[in-house]
């Protein structure tokens, strides 16, 4: 007889009734969607320290041109490159945004046909 293992229970395959067979494939497609939203919240978590890093970045890139204009004002190079890091940190602010809305669009879409997928047939 061969043995299905779902979770710590063990259930024969054969010999029983359909009934049987129902329940185990309800009890594996319950595992897998788990599994499957449980993948989704760390790729979300992820996602959320991906964008924070992001303006972490930004946040330094701007200190460093406020510091570079606010103290060492009057060459024209040091006004460049505050104005350059300015510049820089902006735009990584708006890069890391609009990775975060991307990923987080396709999450949502992802999410959305994993909970509405139905357990299979079951094999006899």
């Amino acid at each position: 007889m061969d043995i299905a293992h779902v979770g710590s229970r063990r259930m024969p395959r054969r010999g029983h009734s359909a009934v049987d067979r129902t329940v185990l494939a309800c009890e594996r497609a319950s595992l897998d969607s788990l599994r499957d939203r449980l993948a989704i919240v760390r790729t979300a978590l992820a996602n959320e320290r991906t964008v924070l890093a992001y303006l972490r970045t930004a946040m330094a890139l701007l200190a460093g041109a406020g510091t570079l204009l606010r103290f060492f004002w009057g060459s024209v190079e040091v006004f460049v490159l505050g104005g350059l890091l300015a510049v820089l940190g902006t735009s990584v602010v708006a890069l890391g945004v609009r990775r975060y809305r991307t990923i987080a669009v396709r999450l949502r879409g992802v999410e959305a046909h994993i909970c509405d997928v139905t357990p299979g047939p079951t094999r006899p």
